[in-house]
Parts: C-alpha cells; structure tokens; sequence
C-alpha cells in the first residue's frame, strides 16, 4: 500500500505556497513603487502634450476657455461667467 499525503496536509502545504507567493509579490510591489517615488516628476508644461488646450490652435479667447474647462482647470460657475463676459451677454442666475 502506497503512502499518500492526505487532504489536509495538501490544503495546509497550498494555503503555506499560496502566502509565500503573495509575500513575494507585495514586498516586489512596495519595492517597485519605491522606485517610483524617487524618480522626479517631468515638469509640466502649460499645454500638455496631447492636451485639449495643445490641440486647439486658434488663439481665440473663447477656444482658450473652452479648453480650459474640457481640462478641468475652471468650474462650470466661472466658465459661465467668463463666457457672459466675452460673449458680452448677461449671466442668467436661474
């Protein structure tokens, strides 16, 4: 008769490999973003490249604006202010 190893010693032996491969894995990872935390950043250019506000040519104000609120650099309330003002209309507050 044949020695096999039972199923709890195997379920043992998996959950041990399964914690060792995981261990690995984070130490790995905490290392690797280490590594990046030490890198310094690009310094950003006001239009960034592949940037609403790059691909716009035009210097028209109103494209500016336009740009500027797709990138999220302004809020709705002042991009409505600023677009009453260069349009020359009054802001309706309703």
């Amino acid at each position: 008769m044949k020695k096999t190893l039972s199923p709890l010693w195997a379920t043992v032996l998996l959950l041990a490999f399964s914690i060792l491969i995981g261990m690995v894995v984070m130490n790995w990872g905490k290392d690797y973003i280490e590594s990046l935390s030490q890198i310094e950043p690009a310094k950003e250019s006001p239009a960034a490249p592949g940037s609403i506000q790059q691909i716009c040519l035009p210097d028209d104000p109103f494209t500016i604006l336009q740009a500027r609120y797709a990138n999220g650099e302004i809020t709705t309330a002042k991009y409505l202010e600023m677009k009453a003002v260069l349009t020359g209309s009054a802001i309706n507050s309703s």
